[in-house]
């Protein structure tokens, strides 16, 4: 049986299965064979044609091609006579001739640096970089062939691909870093994007293998990033996440923070998955790092930034702590720094509480006060729940000045909820039945009006079908299983979920605004001075 003959009858109108089948039996059998290079090409070119899926076919044809260099030369002479579709395999068939005879493979290179296809252009390019030629000063005269190429060309899709096979050869042979670099420099000079995506990916997937100077001379395209560039952002999110504890934490850092301030409007979460990235106990140390750094800062888009990251994760488990890095500080910074916190994090409790309980031990008496006084007003009073179940459990964890300032605001709080209790007792400030029961009915239309605008274009009415429940608490479903009607009885359980709203955002919420908005946005004394 001829396999050529029979994967040339293959069409993508037959069953996907028995496809996959033979090109799979076909590819693991083609090195062994034996067959004219010509027939496999036109066995390629027709599968192209027929968008069916080649699976290893392109490194089994480099296999059967290792076997002869007349392989290689015959294919690459008839390749060059064909359509775009088999493009593909040029690189392999040039590739395949490395160990039988290296000096052809060069000659070959020199000589299609200068076709006319561009297609042609980007694969060799891409095989200047994948070649096996590492002997002696060969990838020094490989790396000459990307430089004399770069001179020639204009386009940036084969700049980029110049970039790449550059960065290959220095991965080889480490010594030509420098000359690497250079060129790196050189592809770079015009900021075209797609280069600067090619230098991303790289940085993301092969970070750990460039040399700090080279990272380190990427940057400043990198942070020229927008938020249009989604695929570099992409890259530059994976490059981010994998140096967040690395080596080179403080670049992607400055990375981070120069990207957020320079485009108004790109969120942390716009990098993929870093926000759930940041919020991992692994990660606890860069966060809390960022969280002083950009508060001391007070840019908004900074901070703005930060409150979506912890706003986002796990409101009851998320404690952050200062970064010593940072101390020694000023009072007004400590200041600054205990106001922005209040300001920014007044809906994430536990991560304000921990943060504020981190900078007491290092301040004065002074300010020990002060920060007291925000932790119970407006802090404590907000969430006499969590923020005191917090600090209850926290008592026990912290050196002795911070347990008496805890207890001294604990019984602050005993005094004012039974101050509270006793506003019953005061007749003046009873409500009457009748506007207890305005305002639940009140409540229940304006209820009842927001699920039906809610249920206007609802994808659930097309899914599902509404049932009414006149009483009790199960449900019956009629079903049909064969030729039998069914009654299924399913019981119906409560499902609760608490959330503890802030109690001064009911008591004064005009005040609460209006002191939250004045810690956001203030600056500290020295910026104003200036």
């Amino acid at each position: 049986m001829d396999l050529n003959e029979q994967l040339l009858k293959l069409t993508n109108q037959e069953n996907n299965y028995n496809s996959s089948s033979l090109i799979y039996a076909y590819c693991s059998a083609l090195p062994k064979i034996n067959t004219y290079v010509i027939d496999i090409v036109n066995v390629f070119i027709h599968l192209k044609n027929e968008n069916l899926e080649c699976g290893d076919f392109e490194q089994a044809y480099f296999l059967f091609c290792q076997q002869s260099l007349d392989r290689s030369k015959v294919g690459l002479s008839f390749i060059l006579e064909q359509s775009k579709s088999s493009y593909p395999l040029l690189g392999n068939t040039i590739m395949a001739a490395a160990k039988l005879d290296s000096s052809w493979v060069i000659e070959q290179l020199s000589t299609l640096l200068k076709h006319q296809s561009a297609g042609i252009r980007l694969q060799v390019y891409s095989t200047i970089g994948r070649v096996s030629l590492t002997d002696l000063d060969l990838p020094s005269v490989r790396l000459k062939l990307l430089e004399s190429a770069l001179n020639i060309e204009t386009d940036s899709s084969e700049k980029s691909e110049i970039f790449r096979s550059a960065f290959f050869i220095a991965k080889q042979t480490a010594t030509l870093w420098p000359q690497v670099q250079l060129l790196f420099e050189q592809c770079l000079q015009k900021y075209e994007p797609l280069v600067i995506q090619e230098a991303s990916y790289l940085a993301a997937f092969n970070g750990q293998e460039l040399p700090d100077s080279v990272v380190t001379y990427l940057m400043p395209y990198f942070k020229d990033t927008t938020p249009a560039q989604s695929k570099t952002l992409n890259y530059l999110s994976y490059f981010i996440r994998n140096e967040i504890n690395g080596e080179k934490c403080s670049l992607v850092e400055d990375l981070l923070e120069t990207l957020l301030i320079k485009n108004n409007g790109l969120k942390v979460s716009d990098f993929q998955h870093l926000d759930h990235e940041l919020m991992k106990e692994l990660n606890s140390d860069f966060l809390n790092r960022i969280v002083t750094k950009w508060f001391l800062m007070g840019d908004i888009q900074l901070c703005c930034a930060l409150y979506d990251v912890i706003t986002k994760g796990d409101r009851d488990r998320t404690e952050l702590s200062i970064d010593e890095s940072a101390l020694p500080l000023t009072d007004n910074e400590f200041l600054f720094l205990v106001r922005k916190t209040v300001g920014w994090l007044f809906y994430t409790p536990v991560a304000a509480i921990s943060f504020l309980l981190s900078i007491i031990p290092h301040t004065n008496a002074d300010l020990k006060t002060q920060i007291t006084q925000l932790l119970y007003d407006p802090l404590l009073l907000s969430y006499t729940g969590k923020g005191k179940d917090f600090l209850m459990k926290k008592i026990e964890n912290t050196d002795i000045s911070t347990q008496a300032l805890i207890n001294q605001i604990l019984s602050d709080l005993e005094r004012y909820q039974a101050d509270f209790k006793d506003i019953k007792l005061v007749k003046e400030l009873r409500v009457s039945q009748k506007e207890v029961n305005i305002y639940w009915q009140d409540f229940e239309e304006k209820m009842s009006q927001s699920m039906s605008e809610a249920r206007k274009g609802s994808i659930v009415d097309l899914i599902a079908t509404t049932q009414t429940i006149l009483y009790g608490n199960d449900v019956v479903t009629s079903s049909t299983l064969g030729n039998e009607n069914q009654r299924i009885k399913n019981t119906m359980h409560s499902m609760r979920y608490s959330y503890e709203v802030p109690k001064m955002s009911v008591i004064d919420p005009e005040g609460l605004d209006m002191m939250l908005r004045a810690f956001r946005h203030e600056r500290l004394e020295n910026e104003i001075d200036s």
